[in-house]
């Protein structure tokens, strides 16, 4: 959440909350060389990735004003393959 144009912030309500970016480096062991001849680590997600997602988090904010708000989340199931399959990938939605 953030400011609006004029500076003042969000306007009260419920919104849905979602993490937008939660990427980590990933095994270095699949590190590949990109254009430029850099190794590269593959990103993959910090959280579960139905937090990633505004429809499928589960997560919402009521805002009464200006306030901090603690959203916890839950860790990567265990097993999670972060290269995952076009199968399991199919499972996101």
């Amino acid at each position: 959440m953030g400011l609006t144009k004029d500076g003042q912030g969000i306007p009260p309500g419920t919104y849905k909350v979602y993490i937008s970016e939660a990427l980590v480096d990933g095994d270095a062991s699949l590190a590949k060389k990109d254009e430029d001849g850099n190794m590269v680590v593959p990103k993959v997600p910090a959280v579960d990735l139905k937090f990633m997602s505004s429809e499928r988090s589960g997560l919402t904010c009521e805002v009464k004003g200006r306030m901090t708000y603690d959203i916890k989340v839950e860790k990567l199931p265990s097993g999670f393959n972060p290269h995952p399959t076009e199968e399991s990938r199919a499972n996101w939605n």
